[in-house]
């Protein structure tokens, strides 16, 4: 019987061949199609096991690499010209950002900031490192805008290499995950911004500090050693030294304690308490200089007006985690009415949170990444919404993501199924899409305050009186320009 139909079966099939054969002319423009998707299914899937592997931090961070090179292009924006005159004009690299009352007050005369400009105005930032790295890059390299950028490029590939190798730390036991939360984070529009501005590199630099100062910790704590953990403190100290955005080392180190650590809360804490006595040395440092920016209308100060703080930030999470959870939105706070901005992020907002919460009961890496996304939301409350300042909050919001999505494709329902690869969209498909747009985002607000320049004057003595100015420091960069 099994010979007969062994016979049978060798018989159909040199039909069919022969059949293949007499068809083939007829056949070969629907046959080239197939063979293409076949071509690109293994590509894909031949991807989707390197970034399971080992190699997927290296894999990625070329990813990234590529993504982040036409940034070159670009040259000096906004706040770029901005640094490089005061430091051609011989302004100390640590006072680089910092303009006194009194200083703002006679620039707003002459024109540099708006007349508007509240008159307790002041920006006093705490960036040592980062001025640092300007300083050298006007005196080595003043007109090479390209090798500025390519800095930030390196950068970010270093912060993906870091982010990678994360997620692979915090969930050993799922390749599929953290392959996922890596691609998305490397992916993610919202941080082209930060790389294609040269201004914002103390945004890149404090952000790979702070999680490197995490990736270090975590390590050191599940291998019982010791010089992990001070290195962890060094590298949260360079991170409160980059920016203020360094900070967010201890919203995640907080995180992590309060989740993956057991015990009383107490002893949890202690954990962390060399981070935690940086973290404090640094606030007390921070409010005793008088650092931060007064009496913009960009900037919420939190320690004369902490309720105003508090309410507004309140106010805008739902920008905030929409931005990061369904699509990057945060911008719409700055051209459309604010309180309708809060109202439509709200309203698009609240159907995600039945399907992301239901993962953090059964998950301690989704408690973890979204309690982490959470305290970086928080330190946000004292700025209006802005995408790229989302840079560090991703690592959390892409990690709570994941874990959603691979949940989903544990249960059989396929509205659930169908809900995770609605919210993938935006990460994986429309990201890397207008990742390379997004990195000249500033260039179009940068032509404006050029035309600004070139429409003042340059003979007589007449005043020119700008009307309309959309944008509250653009008159400070058409001055530099």
């Amino acid at each position: 019987m099994q010979q007969h139909a062994a016979a049978g079966q060798q018989q159909d099939e040199e039909l069919a061949a022969r059949l293949a054969d007499q068809t083939a002319p007829a056949r070969c423009g629907a046959a080239s199609a197939p063979t293409a998707r076949s071509a690109w299914r293994q590509w894909l899937e031949r991807a989707w096991s390197v970034l399971q592997s080992e190699r997927a931090p290296l894999a990625l961070a070329g990813v990234a690499l590529l993504m982040s090179l036409p940034s070159l292009a670009l040259g000096f924006q906004l706040d770029d010209r901005t640094y490089m005159r005061l430091l051609a004009a011989g302004r100390a690299p640590l006072e680089l950002l910092h303009e006194t009352t009194a200083a703002i007050a006679r620039e707003k005369y002459l024109g540099v900031f708006a007349w508007w400009s509240g008159d307790d105005f002041t920006i006093h930032f705490f960036r040592p490192l980062t001025a640092l790295w300007h300083w050298l890059d006007q005196r080595l390299w003043p007109q090479a805008a390209w090798l500025m950028h390519l800095e930030n490029c390196l950068i970010y590939v270093g912060l993906v290499a870091v982010v990678s190798t994360l997620y692979r730390e915090l969930v050993p036991s799922n390749g599929k995950l953290s392959a996922l939360a890596a691609l998305m984070f490397t992916v993610d529009e919202s941080h082209a911004q930060s790389v294609g501005w040269i201004a914002s590199r103390h945004l890149l630099l404090s952000t790979l500090f702070a999680l490197c100062s995490l990736l270090l910790h975590v390590h050191g704590r599940r291998q019982q050693r010791a010089w992990p953990r001070s290195a962890s403190v060094l590298c949260c100290a360079l991170g409160l030294l980059s920016g203020e955005f360094g900070v967010v080392a201890l919203a995640y180190l907080v995180a992590y304690a309060c989740v993956f650590e057991s015990g009383r809360l107490r002893g949890r804490l202690l954990s962390i308490e060399p981070q935690l006595l940086l973290g404090l040395g640094w606030l007390a440092t921070y409010t005793a200089r008088g650092f931060g920016v007064r009496a913009a209308s960009w900037f919420r100060d939190p320690w004369t007006a902490p309720v105003a703080t508090l309410r507004g930030g309140l106010a805008d999470l739902p920008l905030w985690l929409l931005s990061q959870l369904g699509g990057d939105v945060a911008n719409l706070s700055l051209g459309l009415p604010q309180n309708l901005a809060r109202v439509l992020a709200l309203a698009l907002m609240l159907p995600l949170l039945p399907l992301l919460v239901p993962p953090l009961a059964s998950s301690k890496p989704a408690r973890f990444f979204a309690t982490g996304m959470l305290l970086c939301c928080a330190l946000l409350f004292s700025t209006v919404p802005q995408d790229r300042l989302l840079l560090a909050a991703s690592f959390g919001g892409f990690g709570w993501l994941a874990c959603f999505v691979y949940s989903v494709t544990e249960r059989s329902s396929a509205f659930l199924r169908s809900c995770a690869a609605g919210i993938c969209v935006p990460h994986l498909v429309v990201a890397p899409l207008v990742f390379i747009p997004v990195l000249g985002g500033l260039s179009a607000i940068d032509a404006c305050a050029v035309a600004l320049a070139e429409a003042v004057p340059t003979t007589g003595t007449a005043q020119a009186i700008a009307v309309n100015v959309p944008l509250e420091l653009l008159t400070n960069v058409a001055w530099t320009v």
